[in-house]
Parts: C-alpha cells; structure tokens; sequence
C-alpha cells in the first residue's frame, strides 16, 4: 500500500465537511430531525422547552418554608439559654421575634397565592358564559338603540296640532321613555358582568336566549351582596385615582 501524507488526509476531511455544511447535511441530520421532537432535544440536553431551568415555588415551597419556620420557632421556644448570659438571651428573644415576623409574613404570602389562585380558577370556568351574555347585551343594546332612534324620528315628524297627533306623539313618548330605561339596565348589566368580584362564582343574567333570571328571595339577597362588593371596588378605585 502507499503512504499518504497527512496533509492530504486533512485536505481530504475539510473537503467532506464543506461540502456537508453546503448541501446542508449538517442541519438535516440533527438529532431532532431523526423522529425526534425539539422538545425532547431540549430535555436531553438540559435545557427546557422555555428556555428556564427548574420551575420556581409555589405554594408547597411557601408551605415548607412556613413548616421550616415553624419548627425553627418551637426549637427556639423549648430550649434554654445553655448557660449564657442576659445577652445571649436578649439575642434569643430577637431571633424569637424575628422567625415569627417571618412566620406571619408566610402566611400571608400562602393566603394571598391561594387567593391568587382561586380567583384564576373561578375566572377560567365562568369566562364562557361571560362573554356569551355580553354579546346577549350587546345585541340587544343594538336592537333598542336602533328602536329608539326610529321613534325619535316619528316624534320628529308629528308637527300637526291636531288631537289625534298629539295622542299619537305622547304615545311615541311613552315608547321613547320606555327603551330609555331598558338602555339604562343593559348599562348596569354590562357593568355587572365587568366587575365581578373575581373570588365570587357567577351568577348569570340570562337563562334560555334574553330571558332573565327571575331571583328567588336567595337570590336576589346573593345578588344584593354582589352589587354592594361591586360598588365597593368602583369606590375603592376612585378613591386610589384620586391620591
């Protein structure tokens, strides 16, 4: 057999790998690209689908950091001083006040996370019959809206004083008068569905198409409740855009 040199050898490999990165090889045989998904990629390689390593706590981290805390305190609680002077003790009853701030201020972190999280729950069962019910006043606000401009041009036109146009004109009146105030509650109602207490299971507006929910004594005192928190939270609102 011949010897080849080496520099031919090197030749011979920077030859194939040019000509593998112009045709693309290299990106065509990829591991992902052998059945395999991106995501599984990722995962071999430690990295995750997000670009973020290990998920952050939750509320069973907050959990265990209030247990850890817990124990901590009634460690605290149950030993001595092991012999040490009014100083070491002073110190203890510090490290005493300082694990149970720690201990309130976990809890209230746990109550609010849970809050957090029963609000999104709440929220995410009840979105659907929601937005149907907004699209129900809308439509209907449409239709009134359209009515009342019609009315408003028939009153327009009664220009005669005679009795019978007078009698017609206040009867438009009355209609006028009439879809007014239906306005006015589909008003309140679209203000009841977009401030609904979040942490509350809804109560709908409508049963079969536009019919309306007739409360039972139950009922209606629920949907007091509601309309008092609602009015709370635009209060409350104000009052914070006005400092």
């Amino acid at each position: 057999f011949l010897d080849i040199p080496s520099s031919c050898n090197n030749m011979t490999v920077r030859h194939q790998s040019t000509t593998k990165a112009h045709h693309g090889l290299d990106r065509k045989f990829k591991p992902w690209r052998k059945g395999k998904s991106a995501s599984k990629h990722n995962s071999s390689t430690g990295k995750s689908s997000n670009g973020s390593g290990s998920g952050g706590g939750g509320n069973s981290s907050l959990k265990n950091r209030l247990r850890g805390q817990r124990r901590l305190l009634a460690k605290l609680l149950t030993g001595d001083n092991d012999g040490k002077d009014d100083g070491g003790g002073s110190k203890k009853e510090e490290a005493i006040a300082a694990v149970r701030a720690k201990i309130s201020e976990l809890e209230q972190e746990i109550e609010r996370y849970e809050r957090k999280e029963r609000e999104k729950k709440i929220c995410s069962k009840y979105h659907q019959v929601k937005f149907i019910e907004r699209q129900k006043l809308t439509r209907l606000e449409k239709s009134i809206q359209k009515q009342l401009q019609h009315l408003e041009e028939q009153a327009a036109n009664k220009n005669n004083s005679s009795n019978n146009v007078k009698k017609e004109h206040g009867e438009i009146s009355k209609k006028i008068s009439q879809l007014q105030i239906q306005l006015q509650a589909i008003a309140m109602d679209q203000l009841y569905i977009a401030f609904y207490p979040p942490d509350m299971k809804y109560m709908a507006l409508f049963t079969n198409g536009t019919e309306r929910i007739i409360d039972d004594e139950r009922g209606q005192k629920r949907r007091r409740g509601v309309w008092n928190r609602i009015r709370d939270g635009l209060l409350m609102e104000l009052r914070d855009n006005l400092k």
